[in-house]
């Protein structure tokens, strides 16, 4: 049951953890997980937020309702940053 994530480069990255490991990344970073093989997994989720109340899905730097549509590149920066000058 890896954690996977897609990198910059266009690869996948697996990281292989063992019985009582934590992964910690930034929650807007794509990733998947493979099957587990045996046993049970057990996922707690914590969300950490500094500053204002973000309302977009995506969670983009704008504050307010959010111009960008549901299933748009959300690794889009210059849109993001172009979404939280207009609002």
């Amino acid at each position: 049951g890896d954690l996977v994530t897609p990198e910059i480069d266009g690869t996948r990255k697996y990281h292989q953890l063992q019985k009582g490991d934590a992964a910690f990344f930034l929650s807007h970073k794509y990733h998947n997980v493979l099957p587990i093989t045996e046993g049970k997994r057990m996922v707690l989720v914590v969300e950490l937020w500094s500053g204002p109340e973000r309302v977009c899905p995506h969670r983009c730097w704008s504050r307010g309702v959010c111009q960008r549509k549901v299933g748009e590149n959300s690794n889009n920066t210059a849109g993001a940053v172009a979404a939280a000058a207009e609002n």
